[in-house]
C-alpha cells in the first residue's frame, strides 16, 4: 500500500492519481464510499454493486434453504407476491 499527497480543491474535491484510477477501473460515475475513521482519516472504498448484488443473492439462497424452501415452493411463493403487487 502507498500513500500518495493531493491537494483539495476550492469546492472541497480530491484528484486520484491516474495511475490508481486505472488500476481498480475508477471511470467517470463510479461510485464510491467515504467512511469517516475519525480524527481526520478517511476511507475510500470503490462500490460494486454486481459483487453486491450477487452476495446478496447468496445469502438470499442460503437463508431460503435454512427455511426448508424448495423450488417448487419458492415459485408459488413468488407467484402469490406478485399477484399482490398486481392487486395493489
Amino acid at each position: 500500500m502507498k500513500a500518495v499527497t493531493v491537494r483539495m480543491g476550492e469546492k472541497g474535491q480530491i484528484t486520484i492519481p491516474v495511475d490508481i484510477r486505472k488500476r481498480d477501473k475508477l471511470d467517470k460515475g463510479t461510485q464510491v464510499e467515504v467512511v469517516d475513521l475519525g480524527e481526520g482519516s478517511l476511507f475510500i472504498n470503490k462500490i460494486d454493486r454486481k459483487k453486491e448484488l450477487l452476495l446478496a443473492f447468496r445469502i438470499l439462497g442460503r437463508r431460503i434453504k435454512e427455511k426448508g424452501y424448495n423450488k417448487d415452493k419458492l415459485i408459488d411463493f413468488c407467484r402469490k407476491v406478485r399477484r399482490d403487487v398486481y392487486n395493489a
